[in-house]
């Protein structure tokens, strides 16, 4: 999970017909209505997100289809079920993200909150919704403190911690909850999430054993030993798949990159990432 910048909300969701619908869920209470699916809003979230899903940094196309998910639900909540769900929010902008299958169908119509729940809308003296108090960072929405981390609004990274088996951890509650929420400790993500430390500590003990049977020099296996992390750190962006994790094994280089090779190598690797991270500031 990584913080994602969003471009402004389509023409679809702020179309004459989408508002009318809006403003019709309000008067019952109820939501109903496609137009957060529609081709017009996926296609710039897939854009956003880099194909990622928003939970669990999966890539989502071509092996599954793309979910639309709504941060808070838009149906009555699992968690309580005498709150109808957030009807009024079901096609703001500001409450979509991008799940694959797996961690859609988790979340599910889940919203645990620590502060007051939000049972109704803002209306203004028009009766129209008052679109000012949609804003998941302000009140009344930001005022009930929810536990699961919206990518959107906030940075992720000071939530969570990973081990070297591809095994992620909640530091905070909210970090907790959101593994928990959305399964963000599947075996599968586990596994996934370990290949690719992995690809590269297979491609540092290719060059070790190189190395050992003299088939490099010093200086080569030098070389080699900096291109290698070079690549690793160069595919820490936003449209990898796993960024968090990636960030967060090269800031730990000691224990995922170091306490991984053969003790005898471990002093030219240490060179090696102390030289990267100063020539790269």
């Amino acid at each position: 999970m990584i913080r994602i910048t969003k471009s402004s909300s389509p023409a679809k969701l702020e179309s004459e017909n989408c508002r009318r619908r809006v403003e019709e869920n309000v008067k019952k209470r109820e939501f109903k209505g496609s137009y957060y699916n529609h081709k017009d809003v996926l296609e710039p979230l897939e854009k956003i997100h880099h194909n990622k899903c928003s939970f669990c940094e999966t890539y989502i196309r071509p092996v599954d289809t793309p979910q639309v998910e709504h941060y808070r639900p838009k149906n009555r909540l699992k968690d309580d079920p005498a709150h109808l769900g957030y009807y009024w929010l079901g096609h703001e902008w500001n409450n979509l993200l991008l799940a694959c299958p797996a961690c859609n169908k988790a979340k599910s119509s889940q919203f645990p909150i620590q502060g007051t729940r939000v049972a109704t809308p803002s209306i203004l003296e028009n009766n129209k919704l008052d679109r000012s108090c949609c804003l998941p960072n302000a009140p009344p929405l930001s005022d009930e403190q929810p536990l699961l981390i919206n990518p959107e609004f906030e940075n992720p990274k000071p939530h969570f911690r990973f081990y070297t088996d591809g095994r992620i951890e909640g530091l905070t509650i909210r970090g907790q909850k959101t593994i928990e929420i959305c399964k963000l400790d599947r075996k599968s993500l586990d596994i996934d999430r370990k290949k690719v430390l992995d690809t590269c500590i297979a491609s540092l003990n290719e060059k070790f054993l190189g190395y050992a049977e003299e088939m490099l020099t010093v200086e080569g296996l030098a070389y080699f030993i900096r291109k290698t992390m070079e690549r690793f750190k160069r595919e820490i962006t936003a449209e990898m798949k796993y960024t968090l994790f990636r960030e967060y094994s090269f800031e730990h280089f000691e224990e995922f990159f170091v306490d991984q090779v053969e003790e005898n190598q471990k002093q030219n690797l240490r060179k090696a990432i102390k030289e990267l991270s100063e020539t790269s500031g």
